[in-house]
């Protein structure tokens, strides 16, 4: 085992993943300063840790022991790691997912690019300290909701560093904090990319870029991020014109999966009911999710409030809803955070956020195929279907 960490004063960094690039990135601006040593070791338990052996070969086995595998960057695997004497883990996981406590108790914490809800307080009880670094817009409903626990009894041992400004991510918030103020171009392009804000630093090429490092594979590690990194100036040209072309294959897609839609309902805690355009999407829910509403009203004769992709984790019994596209005055990551009957830990940002359930058996008690009866409403505001609605 490698010497313990002596320059990074966290012993666990949570992080928004698997599959979040905002949050690959911002764990990663934490472990390329920890002491080639220590990198190397946890290189040796694989995960995210390190690069596959092969760049075709990605699949994960049981240890020779006989015992189901476990990823090193899970909560189980992390404890594992922490068990054999490992000073600093990471973890990844969904805003909706908690950690055990045993993962935290008496840990020194960062939390990247997450939004943890109502999953925060029992983090920072259990924690020596906990520091939040984060730019959902969610966050601070989750900072409001629980002021008096965090701010009060707990204010010693708890920090944040929260800007919801689109000219920040998780990415950027953390580069700063670790590295230096200046952000460098690829953490640029990431936080553009999270951010959806395509016009800033045009000479960039970020929705280019960003298409050439999803087909490369760039954040499914630690080293491979490192590599695109180091290596940035002299590939920067190829991403971009590799990109351009997978773009255009990737529109025709997104056209053909959008046109798929269906309409549904979703209710708020406040008894208001949305009209919602939806499709299934394992992947490009964003680019989707953002192209459907023109099909949707077009062939439905109806206004769409906004619109839903989804997919189902099978292995969690899980599904997972990602919300687009809202209309003026719409702010997603409260509707996430209100949806009648989840529980409670949805959000993101007012125009592109998130929740989940479990169960697909209990998918339209979520996603309506019709609008409740009043009675079902309770009296409350139904922002009717009817084709007049603004």
């Amino acid at each position: 085992m490698a010497d313990p960490v002596s320059n990074i004063s966290f012993d666990v960094v949570i992080a928004h993943g698997p599959g979040c690039n905002d949050g690959a990135t911002s764990a990663w601006a934490v472990w390329r300063n920890l002491p080639q040593d220590y990198r190397n070791a946890l290189a040796q338990e694989g995960g995210f840790y390190a690069a596959p052996k092969s760049k075709d070969d990605e699949s994960e086995t049981a240890e020779s022991s006989g015992e189901p595998y476990i990823h090193p960057n899970s909560p189980e695997g992390a404890m594992r790691l922490q068990d054999r004497n490992f000073p600093l883990v990471f973890v990844f996981v969904q805003p909706s997912e908690g950690v055990p406590e045993k993962l935290v108790a008496g840990k020194n914490v960062l939390i990247l690019d997450l939004d943890m809800g109502d999953a925060l307080p029992p983090v920072v009880s259990a924690a020596r300290f906990v520091q939040l670094v984060d730019h959902h817009d969610s966050t601070p409903l989750t900072l409001q909701k629980h002021a008096n626990f965090l701010f009060g009894e707990n204010r010693h041992k708890f920090s944040v560093l929260v800007n919801t400004q689109k000219t920040e991510c998780g990415a950027t918030l953390t580069w700063r904090l670790f590295n230096s103020a200046e952000i460098p171009p690829f953490v640029q392009v990431v936080r553009i990319g999270d951010t959806w804000q395509w016009n800033d630093f045009l000479e960039l090429q970020a929705k280019f870029v960003l298409k050439a490092l999803y087909v490369r594979r760039t954040f499914r590690s630690f080293e491979d991020i490192e590599d695109t990194f180091v290596h940035w100036s002299e590939n920067f040209e190829s991403y971009a014109k590799q990109g351009a072309s997978l773009l255009d294959y990737e529109n025709a897609l997104v056209k053909s999966v959008a046109k798929q839609c269906d309409l549904g309902y979703i209710q708020t805690n406040d008894g208001t009911v949305y009209n919602v355009a939806y499709v299934p999407a394992n992947c490009l829910h964003s680019e989707v999710g953002s192209n459907m509403k023109w099909y949707a009203e077009k062939r439905f004769g109806i206004p769409i409030h906004f619109c839903a992709t989804w997919k189902y984790i099978s292995y969690k019994s899980i599904v997972s809803v990602s919300l687009r596209d809202p209309n003026p005055g719409i702010n997603l990551a409260v509707v996430c955070r209100n949806v009648k009957g989840t529980d409670g830990r949805g959000g993101g940002h007012a125009a592109a956020a998130g929740f989940s359930f479990y169960g697909i058996e209990n998918f339209h008690n979520f996603i309506l195929k019709s609008v409740p009866i009043p009675s079902e409403v309770n009296g409350f505001t139904v922002i009717s279907p009817d084709k007049n609605t603004n």
